[in-house]
Order: C-alpha cells, then sequence, then structure tokens
C-alpha cells in the first residue's frame, strides 16, 4: 500500500504540471496515475478486510497466503478498469493546463 502510493505520489508531483510536454507522454502520466489511484484504493480494501479478519472474525479460520492471493485482484481489477477506460476514452486523459 505504501510503496503504491508514494510511487502515486511522486508520480503526480514530477509529472502532473504540463510544461512543454509531448501529449503522448502526458497521456502516459495520466493513465499511470489512474492505475496507481485505484491500486492505492485496492490495497485499502484489502488491508481493511485483513483487519477485519484479524479483529472481528477471531475464531474462524484465516485463510493460508491471503495477501498473494488478493495482491493478483489489487493487480488485474485496477488494470481492467484503466484499459477499458484509456480504450473507449483516450483522449480525455489530457487537458490544456494538465496531464
Amino acid at each position: 500500500l505504501t510503496s503504491t502510493m508514494l510511487l502515486a505520489m511522486v508520480l503526480f508531483i514530477g509529472g502532473a504540471k504540463r510544461d512543454n510536454v509531448d501529449e503522448t507522454v502526458c497521456k502516459a502520466v495520466a493513465i499511470a496515475l489512474h492505475y496507481l489511484w485505484l491500486a492505492v484504493f485496492m490495497w485499502t480494501v484489502v488491508e481493511s478486510y485483513n483487519l477485519y479478519v484479524l479483529f472481528i472474525r477471531i475464531l474462524s479460520a484465516r485463510s493460508s497466503r491471503f495477501i498473494l492471493k488478493f495482491a493478483a485482484l489489487v493487480v488485474l481489477i485496477p488494470g481492467v478498469i484503466v484499459g477499458l477506460t484509456a480504450g473507449f476514452s483516450y483522449d480525455s486523459y489530457t487537458d490544456d493546463h494538465y496531464c
């Protein structure tokens, strides 16, 4: 969660302001930011569920390799959403002032 959030923040700080940047690079930055912030949200959901299992469902058995199983969802779900969005509205990733 923290590494994904750090990468998203660094990319936002470094790439959000438009200073004579090629439009393709700008769209790539926007798509990467879209993916990273969705991944941050998904990691938050996974960690919240993990805390729920640890504190509320104390007596139930916990599945093995919990994080590995949900890490696949964290990677795939934002990838599908960003892929569909980029496929249907690729031109909406840019603005006159910002990437």
